[in-house]
């Protein structure tokens, strides 16, 4: 879900989701791109005109959220899709690698979430997987209460903090929780993009089952 409640600050004011890549494509479309794999995507964003502008360039599914914030975002979205799981990213992460995303799924059994931790602690909570039925009542309440602090679902459902060390193996540089936070981060981001390798584009498989995403562009300042 595309979030556009971000005022990107950091870019004077520029939506940064529409940023030129330099490859062809705007920064949601290489996310878009990214996420070719799976069998559903749905964008959510803060206003009508964002959400045309998103369906235009992606032909994505894009709706508006009814409650602001990252949470009110990954409620609209999971209300949008249908799958049971769904994948939470966001906009500004154009390094996603479907192997990693599988990792996440394969790593759902039993559990409600699941969510990169480092060893510090800090946690990726726009790179999670979802149980979409066990999130739905939840986060509704949540929205409803005003609370805006993310960790709260995961402290409601049952999640699994899936250590990054477990990624390493399949992104060693954790490239995928990458995202464009200023234009010098944008800047490296652009080297990488211009020297990966085409299958880095994740092509659509018909063996990605129920797999779902869920895009999101809020800022994470």
């Amino acid at each position: 879900m595309v979030l556009a409640g971000g005022k990107s600050s950091r870019f004077n004011g520029i939506d940064k989701s529409l940023l030129d890549l330099g490859n062809g494509r705007t920064l949601v479309e290489e996310v878009a791109g990214r996420l070719e794999f799976l069998d559903e995507t749905v964008i959510s964003t803060s206003s009508d005109e964002r959400a045309d502008s998103y369906r235009r360039l992606t032909g994505l599914n894009a709706v508006v959220d009814e409650y602001p914030g990252i949470l009110g975002g990954i409620l609209s979205g999971c209300r949008a899709l249908g799958a049971p799981e769904v994948l939470v990213v966001g906009v500004d992460m154009p390094l996603l690698k479907r192997e990693v995303i599988e990792c996440q799924f394969s790593a759902m059994q039993g559990y409600d979430a699941v969510v990169p931790r480092h060893p510090n602690g800090f946690i990726e909570p726009l790179h999670s997987t979802l149980d979409r039925a066990s999130v739905l009542d939840p986060l509704k309440a949540i929205c409803e209460s005003g609370t805006r602090r993310v960790s709260e679902l995961f402290d409601l459902v049952r999640t699994y903090y899936l250590p990054v060390e477990a990624i390493r193996p399949i992104d060693p540089g954790l490239d995928c929780f990458t995202n464009v936070n200023d234009e010098q981060m944008l800047g490296s981001i652009l080297l990488k993009l211009k020297h990966s390798p085409p299958q880095a584009r994740n092509s659509r498989s018909s063996s990605s089952g129920s797999a779902r995403a869920l895009t999101s562009s809020l800022e994470r300042d």
